[in-house]
């Protein structure tokens, strides 16, 4: 006689699962909308017939599916490899589209911000980089990037570049290896911005020494990126106030940067 076998209680939620996706499949028709709190394994169920009703897309689907990636964070390797799995999954789907990758970041990891730099320069698409808030460290290189033509900034965000920053600890052996490494780092890194921006070696080296700030017209001029994008017109009267604040001092602000973002 077999051995009776006792359903465990992920069998049955498993056995649901299939059952209401295969009712929802019958029965959903276009125009319905569906807004539901599933975990990824259940959201990617609800993707795989979601192409032939797409108001079941959420915000994320409808930004990727139009070429919109979003750099926002830290950068680390969990979301550098969403990144370069969305990048590659839209070479795949349409190779003549450009990428479009807003970034909003503090900086983080040198390899995963360079493996994403690799990974788009691999699909050879033509990718425009969007700074929102803050573009700093390898923001600000991932923002540098961009094809050139291509490299855009809100006017208030901020632009920071600087060398790179670690942490070592050991034996004397140890410590060498790792500055060695963090040497290389460096001078790629600077290598690159060279590249990018079209200045000299020794001016990223010295620029990048400490932290440099920059707002969106003088990353313009260094050439980060290449065009600020502007304001709506009904904020320009207000901006031409900024004269009449008295207890700043003129040293510790550019105003003509505030002018060029409201009224170019």
């Amino acid at each position: 006689m077999p051995t009776p076998r006792i359903k465990s209680q992920n069998s049955y939620i498993n056995n649901s699962s299939r059952a209401i996706g295969s009712l929802w499949s019958r029965r959903l028709t276009k125009n319905h909308f569906v807004n539901l709190d599933f975990n990824n394994k259940y959201r990617k169920n609800i993707k795989h017939f979601a192409s032939t009703y797409d108001d079941l897309l959420d915000i994320s689907d409808f930004f990727e599916n139009n070429n919109f990636l979003f750099c926002t964070g830290e950068i680390n390797d969990q979301l550098v490899n969403s990144l370069i799995n969305s990048i590659l999954f839209l070479s795949y789907k349409d190779n003549n589209s450009s990428i479009k990758l807003c970034i909003n970041s503090p900086g983080g990891s040198i390899m995963a911000g360079l493996a994403l730099y690799d990974a788009i320069v691999w699909t050879n698409k033509s990718t425009n980089t969007i700074s929102l808030g803050l573009a700093a460290s390898m923001g600000a290189f991932l923002l540098a990037s961009g094809t050139n033509g291509l490299r855009f900034s809100t006017p208030n965000t901020r632009i920071m570049i600087h060398q790179p920053i670690g942490g070592i600890q050991g034996n004397a052996v140890d410590i060498e290896i790792q500055v060695k490494e963090l040497l290389y780092h460096r001078n790629n890194i600077n290598y690159l911005l060279s590249k990018f921006t079209d200045q000299s070696l020794s001016m990223i080296e010295s620029d990048t020494d400490r932290d440099k700030y920059m707002t969106p017209l003088e990353a313009k001029e260094y050439g980060i990126i290449d065009r600020v994008l502007n304001c709506r017109d009904s904020f320009k009267p207000s901006i031409k106030n900024c004269k009449k604040v008295r207890s700043v001092k003129k040293s510790n602000i550019n105003w003509a940067s505030f002018y060029y973002s409201f009224n170019k």
